[in-house]
């Protein structure tokens, strides 16, 4: 009985340390999956409260259950207790979390939200969200994060020529990579989309309430 408990114990050992020593391979792809309607009751609630970030009133009023997608990641919904929705007539994508509400990214054009990812990068303890977007009628790649610890979006100032994906690395950071973004079937609604990382073109860092990239 003694000698099989210490088999048992030694493949253990083993089985851990093969684990433990297999390298950290980065996700270098993501998706972005809009499978529900936003509820009325949420569209009612954001024009009633505001979006922090969003000053126009026209798209606002303009919001509809129907026009709004929820892209919640699994890992958001559990972690952070949020939801995100997307806008199909303007892309706008909107954070609901504790009764409050907040634009991601902005509201110039372009494809809106491409990615979304749950990290904590300033090693508090408390994840952020991280989401790229791109802007304009050019689609300049730009990455944001929502700060749980206190309730703010910060954007970082830098801005690329291509779409982005914010990818984990193995010591805890976050690298910024060149990506493709293809909607397939859905590319006149900019939601569900496949994110491919090309090359890795910058890391990020946040730090006193600063994003940036480095």
């Amino acid at each position: 009985m003694m000698k099989k408990i210490i088999i048992l114990l030694i493949s253990h050992l083993l089985l851990t340390a093969v684990a433990c020593s297999e390298p950290f391979e980065p996700k270098l792809s993501g998706s972005l999956v809009g499978l529900y309607y936003a509820s009325e009751n949420t569209i009612a609630d954001m024009k009633e409260k505001g979006i922090t970030g969003l000053d126009d009133h026209t798209l606002l009023d303009a919001l509809t259950a129907q026009d709004g997608y929820d892209i919640t990641s699994s890992s958001i919904r559990a972690d952070a207790e949020a939801e995100i929705y997307k806008f199909v007539s303007n892309n706008l994508t909107v954070l609901s979390v504790n009764g409050s509400y907040f634009m991601l990214g902005d509201a110039n054009g372009g494809y809106g939200v491409v990615s979304t990812l749950l990290h904590d990068l300033d090693g508090d303890g408390i994840n952020e969200i991280y989401f790229t977007y791109c802007t304009g009628e050019a689609n300049k790649g730009r990455v944001g994060c929502y700060v749980q610890a206190t309730a703010s979006v910060l954007i970082c100032e830098t801005e690329f020529d291509t779409p982005l994906l914010a990818v984990a690395t193995a010591r805890g950071g976050l690298d910024l990579y060149a990506a493709t973004v293809d909607y397939g079937k859905f590319a006149e609604d900019h939601i569900n989309a496949q994110v491919n990382a090309n090359e890795k073109i910058s890391s990020l860092k946040l730090n006193e309430g600063m994003l940036t990239c480095e």
